[in-house]
């Protein structure tokens, strides 16, 4: 579920999940197809919808799990240590996107004064610590 093609099309990012099992991230080199897919996670959590940073060190994915609500991660592909960039929606459909020079991240949450609407988040991906705008919706949408 949710491929994603890193920007110079040299590896695959997707979820999947074996039944009875949560879904769990994946990448595959598509310049070695006879090579098995890295398995990126192995936890409790639902991992999906990933995008590769422009320099392919970080994978940058949203994880579920339904007592502790959703998390936009940061994971460096090489060491596989993580940090939790945001909080996205537990009641609400989760996307993520990063633009064509790598520079700005973007996922959905909810509204902080408002659980029922949603927002937009930029986040810099330039600055240290991250800096991340929240953008409404301007006409209180789900």
């Amino acid at each position: 579920m949710f491929p994603a093609i890193s920007n110079i099309s040299h590896f695959l990012a997707y979820s999947w999940r074996r039944p009875g099992h949560k879904a769990n991230l994946y990448l595959r080199d598509l310049h070695l197809s006879e090579q098995a897919a890295i398995a990126l996670t192995d936890t409790p959590f639902i991992e999906g919808r990933a995008v590769f940073s422009h320099d392919l060190t970080f994978i940058y994915y949203y994880r579920r799990i339904a007592a502790q609500g959703c998390e936009v991660i940061q994971q460096n592909i090489a060491s596989g240590n993580i940090t939790v960039i945001g909080l996205c929606g537990s009641k609400t459909n989760t996307d993520i996107d990063i633009n064509a020079t790598g520079t700005k991240l973007v996922y959905i949450s909810e509204d902080e004064k408002n659980n029922d609407f949603t927002q937009l988040n930029l986040v810099d991906l330039t600055s240290s610590p991250y800096s991340v705008t929240q953008v409404p919706c301007t006409s209180a949408c789900k």
